[in-house]
């Protein structure tokens, strides 16, 4: 670092330790990320509150940060880059009934984004960002916007969340981007053309992995496809932090009312989206919510005598939705299924709270974000709870009820419909759990300590 450098920290230091204001551009226009770093550092150091920009809102977590640090008053800039234009999910007003102007953080909405602006033309995107943006100190980028990282000289924080890594930061997925390419479109200078513009992309977004000052994706170790794929591309020194759970209820403090049936049936809504286990196609670990099992166990379950009602979404892909349909009508329990049509997600955590079970991933994957929801809520939850794994990584296992096969769902529902002040118990250690490990202020906490120490 220059000696005139070290002489404009020290006076940035100076003026905040005197409560003055401070004026960024005393640092100048310096391209220098360790300068910038030290800046954000002294910040934090003196509680002073950043200008941060989120750049994506993929299952709502660019939403869920930008009111958290909001309501801690730092200075948030939310860009809708996903295209979320009629996708109830991930549309902010969908989650708070509240006119944009309303939020206590600015939204600038580029939902009209496609996957080819990120293919083709990611520096005209980048500078259509930029020109929204009077001052940053932070960005934090979240799924493919980590392919802008590439050209950035600000510092960000990599939030990585599925496919963003398994599939767009893996240079093994050329083979399935090009498989269904006619050889002749292949050797064609179109085709030659479209390859190196996939190869490109597939580069950027592992390049603005590493060039991130920290990241996060999921839990450590608990998905071997994806420690191969960070191991390539991290340095190991780099830090990590977990920002694979967190409630968007407690995040957006969103009141959820929890009350359990008091009839003699139990009601169970599956959280995940509908995938089937099929022999002919490759699912990865992270995607395989095996939904036959949840079915097949709810139907055992039936067949023995016991009273419930089975709620399923019609998300997912088309083929596995009616596969899914299929093998209930089959099973004989057609009339103890609901199929609902996608919810807002205000609407679908409201439901959370309304039934006795949430069911979630019942593959190898791992409990994630419906789980994180329905703990903070207090419903219980049913699905592969990975106990042996979160036992090592909590010092506990997650509350919840753990089965991976038919059988165990049809056993669990049958004594837990008979005893549901158990489910009450379940109910409130899951809270506790929550917040005490999966709280979005330990992810924050998480976050700023990395910063703060790297």
């Amino acid at each position: 670092m220059s000696y005139i450098n070290k002489i404009k920290i020290i006076l940035i230091k100076i003026k905040l330790f005197f409560n003055c204001n401070l004026n960024t551009s005393i640092l100048g226009n310096t391209n220098n990320d360790k300068i910038k770093i030290i800046l954000i550092k002294i910040k934090l150091f003196f509680n002073c509150k950043l200008n941060i920009s989120i750049l994506g809102n993929t299952n709502n977590v660019g939403m869920c940060l930008a009111s958290s640090l909001a309501k801690d008053g730092h200075k948030i800039t939310l860009f809708l880059t996903d295209n979320t234009i009629g996708n109830k999910v991930n549309r902010p007003n969908s989650l708070l009934k509240m006119k944009t102007n309303n939020f206590n953080f600015k939204i600038r909405d580029f939902s009209k984004t496609q996957f080819k602006n990120y293919l083709y033309k990611p520096n005209q995107l980048l500078e259509r960002i930029f020109s929204k943006i009077l001052k940053v100190d932070l960005f934090i980028l979240i799924g493919l916007n980590n392919s802008l990282g590439v050209t950035m000289n600000v510092p960000y924080v990599s939030i990585l969340l599925g496919s963003d890594l398994l599939y767009f930061a893996n240079p093994n997925s050329i083979c399935d981007i090009t498989k269904e390419w006619s050889k002749n479109y292949l050797i064609s200078k179109k085709g030659k053309q479209e390859l190196q513009f996939y190869k490109n992309f597939i580069y950027n977004q592992r390049y603005g992995i590493k060039k991130a000052i920290c990241y996060s994706f999921c839990f450590k170790d608990i998905l071997s496809e994806a420690e191969l794929i960070l191991g390539e591309i991290r340095d190991k020194n780099k830090k990590r932090f977990n920002f694979a759970t967190f409630a968007i209820s407690e995040a957006c403090n969103l009141k959820i009312k929890k009350k359990f049936s008091s009839n003699d049936e139990i009601c169970i809504l599956n959280g995940a989206r509908i995938v089937i286990s099929r022999k002919n196609k490759s699912i990865g670990q992270i995607d395989l919510k095996a939904t036959e099992i949840l079915i097949n166990g709810f139907t055992k379950f039936v067949k023995k005598g016991g009273k419930g009602k089975l709620i399923l979404f019609e998300k997912g892909a088309s083929k596995d939705i009616e596969i899914a349909k299929n093998l209930i009508k089959s099973n004989g329990i057609k009339t103890s299924v609901r199929w609902l049509k996608e919810l807002e997600i205000s609407k679908f955590l409201k439901k959370i709270g309304e039934v006795d079970i949430v069911a979630d991933q019942l593959g190898d994957s791992f409990p994630g974000l419906v789980t994180a929801d329905a703990l903070a809520i207090g419903t219980p939850v049913m699905a592969n709870m990975r106990n042996s794994y979160f036992a090592k990584y909590f010092g506990e296992i997650i509350p919840g009820i753990n089965v991976k096969s038919a059988e165990d769902i049809a056993i669990n529902l049958n004594f837990y419909r008979k005893n549901k002040d158990l489910l009450k118990e379940i109910s409130w250690k899951g809270k506790e759990f929550y917040f005490q490990n999966l709280s979005i202020d330990k992810i924050k906490s998480q976050l700023f300590s990395i910063i703060r120490n790297n």
